[in-house]
């Protein structure tokens, strides 16, 4: 389910219990010039 808030995803399980959030942590440049995404859990 997505919170427009703080642009988080909230994930949930089988059994529908909040198991927490993924939020998006922008790009950082590597060596080659190429900006890579990674996700936080929170």
């Amino acid at each position: 389910m997505p919170n427009h808030l703080d642009d988080s995803l909230i994930v949930f399980d089988a059994e529908g219990i909040n198991q927490g959030s993924i939020i998006a942590i922008e790009g950082i440049e590597q060596y080659n010039g190429v900006k890579v995404g990674s996700a936080r859990w929170i």
